[in-house]
C-alpha cells in the first residue's frame, strides 16, 4: 500500500531523531520512491527526473551496501564525509532536509 508510505517513513524519521525520511527501492533502471515530508518530495522528484539520483554519491553507496532494510547517513558515510558530501550540502542542507 504505496499511499501509506510517507506516514511510515515519517514515524521512522521521528523515531531516528531525523527531519525527513525517505524510501527508494531500484532494480536497474527502475526506481520506484517516496518521502515523509512536501519538501523532500518536490526535490526528490526534481533530481529523479533529471536522472540526477543514480550520479549522486550516497545513491551509489547506498546501492553498494546491498542491505535489505533501513540505513541512516552514518552508515554510509562518516560525519566529515557528510559536511563534505556536494547533495547534502548543495541540496538538502540548504532546504532543511538535514541538519
Amino acid at each position: 500500500m504505496p499511499e501509506l508510505w510517507p506516514g511510515v517513513l515519517d514515524e521512522l524519521a521521528k523515531m531516528a531523531g531525523a527531519r525527513v525520511g525517505w524510501l527508494c527501492v531500484s532494480k536497474g533502471a527502475i526506481q520506484h520512491w517516496d518521502a515523509s515530508l512536501a519538501e523532500a518530495k518536490e526535490v526528490l522528484g526534481l533530481l529523479f527526473a533529471r536522472g540526477k539520483v543514480p550520479k549522486f554519491e550516497r545513491f551509489t553507496r547506498l546501492l553498494a551496501a546491498r542491505h535489505a532494510g533501513f540505513l541512516t547517513d552514518l552508515d554510509i558515510y562518516t560525519e566529515a564525509e557528510l559536511e563534505l558530501d556536494p547533495t547534502n550540502r548543495d541540496i538538502m542542507r540548504p532546504r532543511g532536509l538535514v541538519e
